[in-house]
């Protein structure tokens, strides 16, 4: 749990990534992002394959969930939009933004890169 406070504590990570709320107490875990409770429950909505949302404060963390969110974040999700051109807005979920095969590569990249830091870490 100290490593998603650690996470927390990050500048860009005090916010909601989808809206400018500044309560952002939940996670999609697959995107390493911030969320406020309403935009975590839009979320939801998508799927776990989509958007596996956790409660920053109320659930309990596996070590590659907390990693994900130590390797994502809110500004590298942006950025990696921002790259691609794809315009971003608050209304993001409603544009299915998260269900394009763009959201589904930085999600696998994402995975990809704390699989091989876990193992990196076993050895």
């Amino acid at each position: 749990m100290y490593d998603v406070l650690l996470f927390l504590s990050g500048i860009c990570n005090r916010k909601c990534c989808d809206c400018p709320s500044l309560d952002a107490s939940w996670a999609s875990v697959n995107h390493g992002i911030l969320l406020c409770l309403e935009c975590a429950g839009k979320h939801r909505s998508l799927g776990v394959q989509n958007s596996f949302i956790r409660s920053i404060y109320m659930d309990t963390w596996s070590q590659d969930q907390v990693e994900m969110m130590l390797q994502g974040g809110n500004r590298q999700l942006h950025e990696y939009f921002e790259k691609l051109k794809v315009e971003w807005s608050s209304l993001a979920v409603e544009k299915k933004l998260y269900q394009t095969r763009a959201s589904a590569h930085y999600r696998e990249k994402l995975r990809e890169r704390v699989c091989f830091l876990l193992l990196d870490k076993s050895l």
